[in-house]
């Protein structure tokens, strides 16, 4: 299950404002405008903070028992 950014109140009102402007401050839905903004801020958000791929697989350290092992044969 995912959870969806908290995306600030004044930030959307903010953006939903400026399609407004955008559109010509013609007559439109405030409510389409809030949720296209709301939308367009939370996949902002979430590209930012998605995670890059490893290039390289992740070392680990030999376990205790191995390490054990090894001093004992002489290793």
């Amino acid at each position: 299950m995912s959870t969806l950014p908290n995306i600030d109140h004044s930030a959307i009102a903010q953006r939903a404002y400026e399609i407004y402007l955008k559109r010509g401050s013609d007559n439109g839905d405030p409510q389409a405008d809030w949720l296209l903004a709301e939308t367009e801020l939370r996949n902002a958000q979430t590209q930012t903070t998605k995670k890059e791929p490893l290039k390289t697989a992740p070392k680990f350290a030999p376990s205790a028992r191995n390490t054990r092992a090894a001093r004992s044969a002489g290793m």
